[in-house]
């Protein structure tokens, strides 16, 4: 699956309250999603902005992880 792919694939499953983790040490919660931009809040209440093209490269390297579970793109 080519990243085009798996970024319009992340988008249509990613949802406000999920738990997404791509580092050991660090799980932070889906607080909202805007064009290309997703809004991560981490445990200790630190605010983080992604790009979904980042987290499509994390997934393709196999560190992503979503609800717990490690994401792997089909395809």
């Amino acid at each position: 699956m080519g990243e085009r792919e798996l970024t319009w694939t992340l988008k249509g499953i990613l949802k406000t309250g999920d738990t997404v983790s791509f580092l050991a040490a660090e799980n932070l919660h889906v607080i909202g999603t805007t064009g290309e931009i997703v809004k991560l809040m981490s445990d200790q209440g630190v605010l983080r902005l992604l790009s979904f093209v980042q987290l499509a490269q994390f997934a393709a390297e196999g560190r992503l992880f979503l609800n717990g579970i490690k994401y792997t793109p089909r395809g």
